[in-house]
């Protein structure tokens, strides 16, 4: 079967301690689907401390769901961890997360993607285009996860 890997990273600074990040980004449960703006469900295996299965399905819009199975682990001490696809569409591809502290309360998240498209026999100028599209995906999708974890971090306003 022929594999195509899309190959990309982009980073993304954040108004937040580095280790506020990884807490937020690695905390996983049951409706991060809805956080990413997606219909769907996700099933969490915490396997051990630091090793987490995912099992996210997420619905198109007619309703039908694509379910990827996810292990993901964990490396606090250094503010990283690395998903890999175990099965599904995108099987064998694999990301990169990594933060990095740029002061006490600003970090830098830095995104490496390698992902596996099965089947795929594009041209050189198919998956260049591909790449690219892809990672805006990605890109936008952080985007908008920063934006639901500063309402999440946000401190509580006292009420008047």
């Amino acid at each position: 079967m022929a594999l195509t890997t899309l190959a990309f990273s982009f980073k993304q600074k954040f108004s937040v301690p580095a280790q506020a990040l990884y807490a937020w980004a690695t905390a996983y449960d049951a409706k991060d689907i809805e956080r990413l703006g997606k219909q769907g469900h996700r099933k969490i295996e915490r396997l051990n401390a630091d090793t987490v299965m995912l099992h996210d399905t997420v619905l198109d819009a007619k309703g039908n769901g694509v379910t990827k199975p996810k292990l993901v682990r964990l490396y606090p001490e250094r503010f990283t961890w690395v998903n890999t696809h175990v099965g599904g569409p995108n099987q064998h591809s694999q990301f990169l997360y990594e933060i990095t502290p740029t002061g006490r309360s600003t970090c830098v998240f830095t995104f490496t993607a390698r992902q596996v498209i099965h089947g795929s026999t594009a041209t050189p100028a198919a998956v260049k285009r591909q790449t690219a599209a892809v990672k805006k995906e990605d890109a936008l999708m952080w985007k908008h996860l920063a934006r639901v974890m500063a309402q999440e971090l946000r401190p509580a306003r006292p009420r008047r």
